[in-house]
């Protein structure tokens, strides 16, 4: 690339995001230079062991000791480095260690600059001549530098959300937020209520109720649950085309899973070999039929699970990690569904009239976005929902913030990996965004608030692993063309039915790496039921062909989420409507809507 197409790019933050937006910005041949506050690369995953000195500093963390990941290692790697050996759940010291691995393949360590921090950038001209962006060195001084484009990749994790509940000002305890989390002796001798259930709030929730006198958790919405493991596999193992491709019909053609049934039909033994390992994702024997890590499958488990999937009536972020539900069944964990009203001095009083006396307060509520740092700036409602797939804003020119596309199943890092990708060849003049920006934005925006944000009206950054993947695969020019492996039985079979892996947008396109993406394709095992299969060739070829697509439509009208979700695993284990009542955790007259199931 010549000097005058090759541009200097200030990258914000040195964590996943950051570390590949420098690697496709180089491949485009560009000069990044990415500024990260703390003294080492890493974001979320730089753990810091002494957590309040982190926050005094101005530092949150995103782990805390014991933090193993609710993605596995294949969906949570990049595609041009896919790891090696089986699928697993890494624990956040061995991501931190692949992260750092990928800096070394690619020689990245040089355009990182640690302890430094981005006070202020200015757009001149709404980017169109640049950024002036004001960064502070470890000494505290501060230097203005002139850029080309800008890519913000800090995430989601700067700034902790505490939701204003009436008299939590006069509450004499502790409050905490799971950001400054690092182990349960916080909570040792005291009654602790822990607000809020995600993935984080799953483990934070149960290893407090191992050591608190009292362990309290406050619901005010049923979650959707999946276990990380499902037929001796990581259940994302399950992320797969078939699976995902009936809400992003356009990319798949009929000739492709008229190919796969024929497939399936005469060459089933071969191609459609099912791995059953030992050990499952969690280093577990797999005859032990666990759900999770040290979550046996029993009935009780597994009703609980189901219950609050029928509660929350699906079309949610999913919580990817059960592993605090044993210790709701024995007791440990005291629920109320209720929602909280008021805090006294020593009291939480819930929404149906209980009252707790409690010590200290874990919130684990998310986090709240801040832009104020770039002059002039003003996204819309403050919803990175207004942003071009969650990432472009369209009143800035060479900017992205990579990042706040968080998928319902996959990782993170290979959603801002597409992004950053997208983005190089913008910067590159490659690429333009498109004239119907605004209306791809909308729908989006519809689409997602019709499947996830209709009942989580919060969860701004969630896509859908798939969708998001393959609208961003097309502007990239990266997109899978299944049709075109056909003759490649073998990986024509697992980009349908094996996981839906970030190397297989190496395959084509720009700075493609067909050979080895393909070999990593193959490598990973299939682990789909063959009536799950089944099912699905035969509910996307319904959606491909005009008089099928009739009859599933006529079938999805009297389809009751509810149940489906409550249901979509374990059929030897049903739910009764006695579970309903007895997993709802409410004191007040809740349990009377339920008079059947």
């Amino acid at each position: 690339m010549n000097s005058t197409t090759q541009k200097r790019v200030c990258i914000i933050g040195g964590g996943a995001s950051g570390i590949t937006a420098i690697k496709q910005l180089l491949d485009e041949g560009h000069v990044p230079v990415c500024f990260e506050r703390s003294a080492d690369m890493g974001g979320v995953f730089n753990y810091k062991k002494d957590q309040d000195s982190a926050v005094e500093s101005g530092l949150v963390n995103g782990v805390y000791k014991n933090t193993v990941l609710t993605i596995s290692n294949y969906l949570m790697c990049f595609s041009d480095l896919p790891p090696t050996g089986r699928r697993r759940h890494w624990h956040h010291t061995e991501y931190r260690q692949y992260l750092s691995d990928y800096i070394d393949k690619f020689n990245l360590a040089p355009h990182i600059n640690l302890q430094h921090r981005v006070t202020k950038v200015v757009p001149v001209n709404q980017g169109t001549n640049g950024y002036q962006v004001t960064v502070q060195g470890p000494n505290g001084a501060e230097q203005v530098q002139q850029f080309d484009a800008l890519a913000v990749c800090s995430g989601t994790h700067q700034i902790a959300n505490i939701p204003n509940i009436k008299g939590l000002e006069s509450f004499a305890g502790k409050i905490s937020h799971g950001s400054q989390y690092n182990t349960s002796d916080m909570a040792k001798g005291k009654r602790v209520l822990c607000v809020g259930l995600g993935e984080s709030s799953a483990d934070i929730t149960r290893e407090i109720s191992e050591t608190a006198d009292e362990c309290h958790l406050a619901l005010r919405s049923y979650p959707f649950l999946i276990p990380r493991n499902l037929n001796h596999s990581s259940s994302d193992a399950w992320t797969s085309r078939l699976h995902h491709d009936y809400h992003t019909p356009k990319h798949e053609s009929a000739i492709s899973y008229l190919m796969l049934l024929v497939y399936y039909l005469l060459l089933r033994p071969f191609l459609f070999k099912r791995d059953r390992a030992k050990m499952d994702s969690f280093d577990q024997d797999t005859s032990q039929n666990m759900l999770d890590l040290n979550t046996p499958g029993s009935t009780e488990n597994v009703k609980l699970i189901k219950a609050w999937n029928y509660l929350s009536k699906g079309r949610r972020f999913a919580t990817k990690n059960v592993t605090f539900v044993p210790n709701i069944i024995n007791g440990k964990i005291q629920v109320n569904a209720s929602g909280i009203d008021r805090f006294t001095a020593q009291q939480v009083i819930f929404n149906d009239g209980t009252r707790k006396d409690i010590d200290l307060v874990m919130f684990a509520t998310g986090y709240k976005e801040n832009f104020d740092f770039i002059e002039g700036f003003q996204l819309k409602d403050n919803n990175v929902r207004n942003l071009f797939m969650n990432s472009i804003p369209t009143d800035l020119h060479n900017c992205a913030f990579i990042g706040w596309a968080r998928p319902v199943t996959g990782g993170i890092p290979a959603c801002s990996e597409m992004a950053a990708r997208y983005f190089a060849l913008l910067v590159s003049g490659k690429r333009k965004i498109p004239a119907d920006a605004q209306q791809r934005i909308a729908a989006d925006q519809k689409f997602y608030h019709e499947f996830y944000s209709k009942n989580s009206p919060t969860l701004n950054t969630v896509v859908g692993w798939k969708r998001h993947l393959e609208n961003l695969a097309e502007l990239i020019g990266c997109q899978v063309h299944t049709a075109r492996y056909i003759l490649q039985p073998g990986l024509f079979v697992r980009l349908f039915a094996g996981s839906l892996v970030p190397s297989q947008y190496r395959l084509e396109g720009p700075h493609a790496m067909p050979d080895s993406a393909a070999r990593s394709i193959r490598e990973i095992p299939i682990t789909l039921p063959s009536s799950h299969i089944l099912y699905g060739i035969k509910m996307n070829l319904s959606n491909k062909f005009k008089f099928l697509r009739q009859r599933a439509l006529a079938r999805k009208t009297n389809l009751d989420y509810s149940e489906f979700f409550s249901e979509w695993f374990r059929f030897d284990i049903p739910l009764t409507l006695k579970d309903i009542h007895r997993f709802s955790f409410r004191a007040d007259d809740f349990n009377k809507k339920f008079n059947k199931l």
